[in-house]
């Protein structure tokens, strides 16, 4: 396990015009919202005195007025997703079931946050193009070369789409178990927080079935991201069959697996709190400042991405070492 993560984290040191060009993926999406979101914005504070309080700190009447007037994706738009906020936002929607597509979200009236469609439609088409990409992403990490070709690698991502996709249809299957069970359970959950005379014990046993649910999640992501493994290692052609396999390695080596897997959210963890120490540190008032929050926050995306691609590395390793022993 140790060797695994180890050998996660070097593989992927060496790979790093790969995360860059994930990077750069991952901004051109954001770009799509942001570049709208950003005219409406310049429009709205257009000769308008709020301009100046928002650009050196901020207005809450204009922003009072503003939220009460506007629609689509900029609703979206609210302070708690600002900063590391967009963490546990994405966390919460996670586990509302709102993704992809508001698949195994819970009907309108139980719940009145959701996102927008636009938000919606445009998460499928990154899950889509994260998809296409994984193929190349584990070619690469197979590969002996650190090198990185763009033709080679986009030549792999179209090789392997179509089974990393019907990984991802298994995967959603699993999905839909896990929220079909959770229905009933968290009205269980409902009930016997309402029962219980401690507000802490309430609070507990709630924060007891999310996190359930979570772990449940996690598990379901785990073998999903290990059967795209076996597409490579092993050259599989049925997605279903990667996905038992993969299955059937969790089962055989858990604490293996969950070692690997643990390891690495254990470092995005403590990056997302470096993150938070250092966003919260930062006073964003003008230009500068604003370019700097801008590299901080990329800077951070990496780390997630890097992180990822160590997961799939350390995942890879593990297999090979299960192999070869």
């Amino acid at each position: 396990m140790i060797r695994a993560i180890t050998q996660g984290l070097r593989r992927a040191s060496t790979r790093l015009p790969l995360v860059f060009f994930l990077l750069l993926v991952n901004l051109g999406f954001a770009a799509l919202l942001a570049f709208p979101m950003a005219s409406r914005l310049r429009s709205d504070l257009r000769n308008r005195d709020a301009a100046r309080g928002m650009l050196y700190g901020f207005d809450t009447a204009w922003w009072e007025q503003w939220r009460s007037s506007r629609s689509g994706f900029f609703s979206s738009l609210s302070p708690d997703i600002l900063g590391a906020g967009f963490a546990f936002k994405n966390a919460e929607f996670a586990l509302k079931g709102e993704l992809p597509l508001r698949l195994f979200a819970s009907p309108a009236g139980e719940d009145p946050e959701r996102l927008d469609p636009a938000i919606l439609v445009l998460a499928f088409g990154y899950l889509v193009v994260q998809a296409f990409l994984s193929g190349g992403v584990l070619k690469v990490l197979r590969s002996g070369s650190g090198a990185f070709h763009l033709r080679a690698f986009l030549h792999s991502s179209g090789f392997y789409f179509s089974r990393v996709v019907g990984i991802g249809l298994v995967a959603l299957a699993f999905f839909a178990v896990v929220f079909l069970l959770e229905r009933p359970l968290a009205r269980l959950v409902s009930a016997g927080a309402q029962d219980l005379s401690s507000e802490a014990g309430a609070l507990a046993l709630s924060l007891a079935g999310q996190g359930a649910l979570l772990l449940a999640l996690f598990a379901v992501q785990t073998i999903s991201s290990l059967a795209k493994v076996f597409l490579m290692v092993e050259d599989r052609s049925s997605a279903l069959l990667a996905f038992v396999s993969s299955l059937g390695f969790c089962l055989r080596h858990p604490f293996r697996t969950a070692g690997v897997v643990v390891a690495f959210l254990g470092l995005g963890a403590g990056l997302l709190a470096i993150f938070l120490l250092a966003d919260g540190a930062m006073e964003v008032t003008g230009y500068r400042s604003q370019i700097a929050a801008f590299g901080l926050f990329q800077a951070f995306l990496f780390g997630c991405i890097f992180l990822r691609v160590c997961l799939f590395s350390g995942l890879m390793a593990l297999l090979e070492d299960s192999a070869g022993a």
